[in-house]
């Protein structure tokens, strides 16, 4: 940084509020690469004052002939904002609990700066003035936003060179560890809101520690094995795809989180949402608290696939019990639940007929349940769904 603000005459002269400034109370934080400032400040005033300064191909001036074409650099630090991580930012900074307690970190040049009173410094009130090296997602989360009450930690470095932004960047994204999910998933215990998430949480809890159940032990329930599971699929993959019969989390997460919290768990505020009840066929028993029926159609619907694939479920060499199969199997449930709710049966005596013909359509297109036949991923998955039972019923 070029210039350090403890050079500065601190509470020598005391801005005005003005249409010019801004003031954000800071504390001095002294570290090898320099000191910087840690204040608070309003979304909407920090948005007002900062750019994000995205990598991108700039055309450079130059002397050289047109012969030679022109010259090219790539510049900036930040990756392009993702479109689909700021709309879920939007949705969650409107949960009635939502939380950003890591600071937005900024670089601001020291034209732009000013001292107060050895507790504060005055930004100029300009677009553009600051350049944000870290927080940009949670920042756009912000757009389009109205009355919106809400304070942002700011880290603040005057006079940050370019190639300082950068190494600041990089590091703080490469360093980072992503949380497993499984444990994110397991973390619902200590949540007190019934919302699908939890309620998922439950029922695989449930049912891997079933001892006469089809998933007794076999769900990963921390994303690994240990002393009681010893699994072939992980609590997240297993709870994920049974929330997306009940809802679309993408879509709904946040905002079914800050209702259920207000209204106390009454779930009868979520009918206000529009979930297609036929998308998401355990809408409907969830919505009316029958956490146990969905428990009780996932358990009889897995104890079918067991009677009817006796050598591949559970078998560490076949892919029915694995991510690939449990997948194609939860893409079959989407479309089994809605013929079984109009028959008023859902029992197992309903199921194994259509696994039952699952079976001798793998055998008679001599299909193997094998990750060489099949591969990986979600399209495999659908692959397999189709296979084993055709087109849509």
């Amino acid at each position: 940084m070029k210039e350090d603000l403890r050079r500065w005459p601190l509470g020598v002269r005391r801005l005005n509020s003005d249409a010019e400034w801004m003031e954000i109370h800071v504390l001095r934080v002294r570290q090898p690469i320099g000191d910087f400032y840690v204040g608070v400040i309003s979304w909407a005033s920090l948005v007002s004052i900062c750019r994000t300064d995205v990598r991108r191909l700039v055309r450079q001036p130059s002397d050289a002939s047109a012969e030679q074409g022109d010259v090219f650099a790539y510049m900036g630090i930040q990756r392009p904002l993702s479109p689909s991580r700021v709309a879920e930012i939007q949705e969650y900074v409107r949960a009635v609990d939502a939380c950003f307690p890591n600071t937005i970190i900024i670089s601001v040049p020291s034209s732009h700066v000013k001292s107060g009173d050895g507790h504060s410094i005055w930004i100029r009130k300009q677009p553009d003035v600051a350049t944000v090296i870290d927080g940009q997602h949670r920042l756009a989360g912000f757009s389009g936003q109205v009355d919106l009450d809400f304070d942002l930690a700011v880290t603040i470095f005057v006079d940050m060179e370019v190639q300082q932004q950068a190494y600041l960047f990089s590091t703080i994204n490469a360093k980072q560890v992503r949380i497993n999910p499984s444990l994110a998933r397991d973390l619902l215990d200590f949540s007190s809101i019934d919302t699908p998430e939890k309620v998922a949480h439950n029922i695989a809890k449930a049912m891997n520690a079933d001892p006469l159940g089809p998933w007794n032990y076999q769900i990963k329930m921390l994303g690994r094995q240990d002393e009681i599971s010893k699994g072939i699929i992980t609590q997240h993959m297993f709870v994920t795809e049974l929330i997306d019969l009940m809802y679309s989390a993408q879509k709904y997460q946040n905002r079914a989180r800050s209702l259920l919290k207000e209204a106390k768990n009454d779930r009868t505020v979520l009918r206000t949402l529009e979930v297609d009840g036929v998308r998401y066929p355990f809408w409907a028993l969830y919505l009316e608290g029958r956490d146990d029926a969905i428990r009780k159609v996932m358990d009889n619907y897995f104890s079918a696939v067991c009677e009817a694939f006796p050598d591949d479920w559970l078998n560490p060499s076949r892919i029915l019990s694995k991510t690939t199969g449990y997948q194609a199997l939860m893409l079959q449930l989407r479309m089994l639940v809605p013929l079984g709710l109009r028959q008023r049966s859902l029992t197992k005596e309903f199921f194994l007929p259509y696994l039952r013909s699952a079976h001798r359509r793998l055998e008679e297109l001599e299909r193997p349940l094998t990750v060489v036949e099949f591969g990986l991923g979600r399209g495999a998955a659908a692959e397999l769904r189709l296979v084993m039972f055709g087109e849509e019923q």
